[in-house]
């Protein structure tokens, strides 16, 4: 990426398999297995899991990594059981563990990994709302994993279906780290065309939440045209001409139903 470049962004952490957040069986076979008798609570997931609950597989998944019911469980540690449940997880449409598996692959590396973690976020995007555990830090890592690489089709997806969803629906650190990074894509057109009416648009969004972080700083005097002969006068001249070329699929992602006629320079 031009200019700092992006790929240094960190890309959201693996969401731990909480097995309270299951339903109600699962967690009972949990504590059964904490508090009671832990063959009597594996034998319960077991038979869960082989008759397909999904989280019941999720829990065997985290199990087998090491921890269930909060409690770490170091004498269950087993890679291979552990990643069998957790693809066993993922075909039984668990989201978390559908999460982890992308973030697993991305760690490892290797085209065919990333290709298919994208593909699982992209799944975790269409299957989450908004409010659910996985999809603020799966907005984050599609976009990480986009913009770490070279295809511009998948960072235009990742601007539409990622970073631009993140901040209309994201809470204010979400909406942080969206506007921030839109900025930088809109600015030096990483895998978007560049468009300077746009770029300064993410930038004030993400001023007005927190002038001082560090996307904004780094972002202010490029975007205005600091440091260059005439350069804010030109900086402004890029922008009202840039307005105009937004093409309305992206002044609807970008501003909702403002009409791209009404008297709006930036948000």
């Amino acid at each position: 990426m031009q200019g700092r470049g992006l790929a240094g962004r960190a890309a959201a952490p693996p969401l731990k398999i909480a097995a309270e957040q299951k339903t109600s069986t699962v967690t009972f076979a949990s504590n059964l297995f904490c508090d009671v008798s832990q063959d009597a609570g594996l034998s319960l997931l077991q038979r869960m899991a082989d008759a397909g609950d999904a989280g019941a597989m999720a829990a065997l998944c985290d199990l087998y990594k090491g921890r269930l019911g909060g409690r770490d469980q170091p004498d269950f540690v087993d890679a291979q059981k552990a990643l069998y449940w957790q693809e066993r997880a993922v075909e039984g449409g668990d989201l978390i563990a559908t999460y982890n598996l992308g973030v697993r692959l991305v760690a490892a590396g290797g085209a065919d990994n990333e290709a298919r973690a994208r593909e699982l976020y992209l799944r975790c995007l269409r299957e989450a709302e908004a409010g659910e555990r996985v999809w603020g830090p799966t907005c984050r890592n599609l976009a990480c994993l986009a913009f770490d690489g070279q295809n511009d089709a998948h960072k235009r997806e990742a601007v539409e279906c990622a970073l631009i969803p993140l901040w209309w629906r994201g809470e204010d650190d979400d909406k942080l780290w969206a506007a921030g990074y839109l900025a930088d894509v809109y600015h030096f057109g990483n895998g978007v065309p560049a468009n300077a009416f746009l770029a300064l648009t993410w930038l004030q969004r993400a001023s007005e939440i927190d002038t001082g972080y560090v996307d904004v700083v780094r972002m202010t005097p490029l975007i205005n045209g600091e440091g260059r002969w005439f350069g804010a006068s030109r900086a402004r001249k890029q922008q009202a001409q840039d307005r105009q070329q937004v093409d309305s699929a992206t002044w609807a992602l970008t501003f909702g139903q403002r009409s791209q006629d009404s008297d709006l320079t930036a948000v």
